[in-house]
């Protein structure tokens, strides 16, 4: 399994020179840093590099609905092999409380499946299958979503696995503060039992299992991982791994940002 690990530029002033992305598999990018008439999806095509797009933080449905219809367009002006340099799409949510974020995720739905429906290409490389071992749809895969809640926190656990329980297309896109919270919520539920001790990782619980297998990206901030607890953070992090080959992923991705190091290989 091959980790694809893309630079993020979405606070850039200027967009990095393509030539100096060694390591990386590509970029994230802002949806105005794509509609930029100069944007690179050209020349990260011809590199055989590849795009995450991230939109928002967005207001509400409607704005999200809006910023993928500019998307979708955007994509059209180009031409096909540039616009499948566009791997993912990530959503960064509202920050709303549990109901909110749930009438969020009900309205958005339809209109990111219909944009996966007509752009095929994204989304299309991940390599897992299904229950049955087949090769998932290209309707399920290619948008994934980032929560919060109303306190500008990152949504812990068990709001996270509500959600993907309740609509179970929904795929995350997860930060070190996602995983130290679960990490937080198993360390103290494994200090509470008299026959377990203390430990800096204790595993994941149902919740946690469920929000793993959930996850599409990785997003490493090295301010949010310098304030985590790395003892917990990284196994959890092999966790969403795991759980990715297990269903037959042939690639993983991350996001990496402020002074995030390249890298990638099997």
């Amino acid at each position: 399994m091959i980790l694809r690990l893309f630079r993020s530029a979405i606070s850039s002033p200027r967009l990095p020179r393509l030539s100096s992305l060694a390591g990386y598999s590509g970029l994230e990018l802002s949806l105005p840093q794509l509609e930029d008439a100069s944007a690179p999806l050209e020349e990260c095509a011809r590199r055989s590099l590849r795009v995450i797009c991230r939109l928002g933080p967005v207001a509400d449905a409607c704005d999200a609905e809006a910023q993928l219809h500019r998307l979708s367009s955007t994509l059209r002006r180009h031409t096909a092999d540039a616009a499948a340099a566009v791997e993912l799409v990530l959503l960064q949510a509202p920050a709303a409380n549990q109901d909110a974020t749930h009438d969020y995720l009900r309205a958005i739905q339809p209109v990111w499946s219909e944009f996966l429906e007509e752009h095929t290409s994204v989304g299309s490389r991940h390599g897992r299958v299904n229950a049955h071992g087949n090769p998932l749809n290209h309707h399920v895969l290619g948008v994934c979503h980032l929560l919060t809640s109303a306190d500008g926190a990152a949504l812990r656990a068990a709001g996270l696995a509500e959600a993907v329980d309740i609509y179970s297309p929904t795929r995350l896109a997860l930060t070190a503060r996602h995983l130290a919270s679960a990490s937080a919520s198993s360390a103290s539920a494994s200090s509470a039992s008299a026959s377990l001790p203390p430990t800096g990782f204790a595993g994941i619980g149902e919740e946690m299992e469920a929000v793993v297998e959930a996850a599409d990206l990785l997003c490493a901030d090295a301010a949010e991982i310098a304030a985590a607890d790395e003892a917990s953070l990284w196994p959890l992090v092999d966790e969403v791994w795991a759980a990715q080959q297990l269903n037959g992923a042939t690639e993983v991705y991350a996001v990496c940002s402020a002074g995030g190091a390249g890298g990638g290989g099997e």
